[in-house]
C-alpha cells in the first residue's frame, strides 16, 4: 500500500496495492482522471459513504466493479452525472413534481430512479428501463465526471453482503487489495448512504430509506412553488 496523505499510516496490511491520496492534494484530480480512463475501478469520497466507481460506460470496468463488490449481474448501479443539466442527457423526468424534488434535494445525497434515454446499459439500466441518477454535493466528484467526461458509476464501497465503510481503515480492511486508488477527504462528514426514491410514477416511492428524510421530499413534491 501507497500512501501520499497526512495521518494515513502505512501499517494496515503489508499486502495492499491500493494508493492512499486526500481529495485536497494537488495532482489527485488528474490522477484520477487517468485511473478511470483506464478503465480501471477506484474509490472516492462522497457526501454520505464511499464510493466505488469507473466509466459507467466501460463495459469491462463495470464488470470490474460487479467482481469487486461480488455483486449479482442483474442488479442495477446509479450513476453520477455533474450537474443537474446533465440529467437529460441520460434519462427523462416527466412529472412536475419530480422536477420540483430534483431542483429542491440536487446536489445532495439522493438517488432518483427515473426513466432511462440508454438502453440496453449493462450494469446501469435494468429491465425495466429505469436509471438511477445521483448529482453529488461533493465537488469532487463533478470535476471528476467533468474531467472524464463520462457517467461514473455509483455504488457503495464495499462488499455485498458486508457493512459501509464508515471509515477509512474500515475502507482498507474490505478493498485495499482490490482496487488501485483510494481517494478520500481529510474532514469528511460521513453519513447514511443516499435516499433512494422512484420517480417514474404518478407520486415519488421510498426505494430505500437514507441521509434525507422521505417526508421532506414528498413536502416538496405537492407544493406549488416548491417551498
Amino acid at each position: 500500500m501507497k500512501s501520499t496523505c497526512s495521518g494515513v499510516g502505512n501499517d494496515f496490511h503489508a499486502a495492499m496495492t491500493a494508493l492512499i491520496r486526500c481529495v485536497e492534494e494537488e495532482g489527485s484530480l488528474e490522477i484520477a482522471t487517468g485511473f478511470v480512463a483506464r478503465g480501471e475501478a477506484i474509490v472516492i469520497p462522497t457526501e454520505t459513504i464511499f464510493g466505488l466507481t469507473c466509466d459507467a460506460e466501460n463495459k469491462g470496468a463495470v464488470e470490474t466493479v460487479y467482481r469487486i463488490k461480488g455483486r449479482a449481474s442483474e442488479k442495477s448501479s446509479a450513476v453520477f452525472v455533474p450537474s443537474i443539466d446533465a440529467i437529460a442527457e441520460y434519462a427523462q423526468i416527466d412529472h412536475e413534481y419530480a422536477e420540483r424534488i430534483v431542483h429542491e434535494f440536487l446536489p445532495g445525497p439522493l438517488t432518483i430512479v427515473v426513466r432511462s434515454k440508454r438502453k440496453p446499459w449493462p450494469g446501469v439500466v435494468g429491465e425495466d428501463g429505469k436509471i438511477g441518477i445521483r448529482v453529488s454535493s461533493e465537488p469532487f466528484i463533478g470535476v471528476l465526471a467533468s474531467g472524464v467526461g463520462k457517467p461514473l458509476l455509483a455504488t457503495s464501497a464495499n462488499r455485498s453482503g458486508l457493512p459501509d465503510c464508515l471509515s477509512l481503515s474500515a475502507l482498507i480492511d474490505q478493498l485495499g487489495d482490490a482496487v488501485t486508488l483510494i481517494l478520500y477527504r481529510q474532514k469528511s462528514a460521513v453519513q447514511r448512504a443516499s435516499t433512494v426514491i422512484d420517480l417514474t410514477g404518478s407520486k415519488p416511492i421510498l426505494l430505500r430509506a437514507g441521509a434525507i428524510i422521505f417526508e421532506e421530499i414528498l413536502k416538496t413534491a405537492w407544493s406549488k412553488d416548491g417551498n
